[in-house]
């Protein structure tokens, strides 16, 4: 499946996927693009959410995940925090994906504020 029907999967499904602890930064922008937030600057965050502490939430969607993930993520998150901070506002990164490499793995390690998820598609079919 490509990303960007994954981005589509995990837009239609967000408040049930994060459980109602995420919600988007600017719904009525993102809503627009399926979830996508841009910078005008630094390219288009595949998701920007705000948790329920108030901290701005930068979410990276790959199918395979690398540590030039962890670069593309922590480029995102710093312009979050540069541009839309406000103070005492945190900046954390949620890396979604398949799998990711033992390359991410160790740079995940020095890196508290990122944390990866893996992605499971389950698909069920039920009568009506």
């Amino acid at each position: 499946m490509e990303v960007q029907h994954y981005q589509t999967l995990i837009h239609r499904n967000f408040n049930k996927l994060f459980k109602g602890e995420l919600q988007y930064y600017d719904p009525e922008r993102q809503n627009e693009k399926h979830g996508r937030f841009d910078t005008q600057e630094v390219g288009e965050m595949d998701f920007l959410a705000i948790d329920k502490n108030g901290d701005l939430v930068v979410i990276e969607l790959k199918r395979n995940s690398t540590d030039k993930t962890l670069g593309q993520i922590l480029r995102y998150m710093g312009w979050v925090n540069k541009n839309l901070c406000k103070e005492n506002q945190k900046v954390k990164g949620i890396i979604i994906a398949e799998t990711k490499d033992n390359r991410l793995e160790y740079a995940l390690t020095i890196v508290p504020n990122v944390v990866f998820k893996r992605m499971k598609l389950n698909v069920e079919i039920e009568d009506v």
